[in-house]
């Protein structure tokens, strides 16, 4: 079986049968890379269909890409785009408006009240800054927060898809807190 340094002289050599040797490359790639790429996403917290949209889009950029000294680090290649998309795509679900909405709708039924249209748009505004704070904090402690605060995983669950222990999970989760608060303590 030939390796990745040889394919990519295979495909720049022979330009004659280009578009079949790399048809024929890209899918051995795919195949070769597609499970422990799906692994390293799913880390992130990511479900398993986004991950596999995540490790496609990575291939096509990958396509779209036209540098021939890529593929002898093409592993940390694909593990830096497949991560990147991953985050991008964890902080466009942070951002979404609708889990805002959504949120502070949830919360105003719990308490028994209607919120005033003064209180839900103070809400709104402390989830935002709230965002905002969190967007400052590294990704792998945003995420561990994010999974185990909001979404009710538990430390061990954390800890299996960031890939870290149980231990550095909370102290992910109570740096986040402890942030959280130096920043909010004079405004609230």
């Amino acid at each position: 079986m030939a390796s990745e340094e040889q394919f990519a002289q295979m495909l720049s050599s022979n330009e004659e049968h280009g578009d079949k040797n790399k048809a024929a490359y890209y899918t051995r790639l795919y195949t070769q890379h597609r499970v422990w790429m799906l692994r390293h996403v799913m880390k992130f917290g990511v479900s398993e269909a986004d991950a596999e949209e995540v490790v496609q889009e990575a291939f096509v950029r990958l396509l779209k890409l036209d540098e021939p000294n890529t593929h002898s680090y093409l592993r940390s290649y694909l593990q830096r785009i497949a991560s990147n998309i991953a985050i991008d795509r964890f902080r466009r679900k942070q951002r979404s408006p609708e889990v805002e909405s959504t949120e502070i709708e949830s919360d105003s039924f719990a308490y028994g009240a209607t919120p005033s249209p003064e209180q839900t748009e103070s809400g709104r505004q402390i989830l935002k800054l709230l965002n905002n704070i969190l967007q400052e904090l590294p990704p792998k402690c945003r995420i561990a927060f994010y999974m185990h605060k909001v979404q009710g995983h538990s430390y061990p669950e954390v800890a299996e898809h960031l890939g870290i222990s149980e231990s550095m999970v909370r102290k992910y989760v109570l740096r986040a807190l402890r942030y959280s608060y130096s920043e909010l303590k004079d405004l609230l």
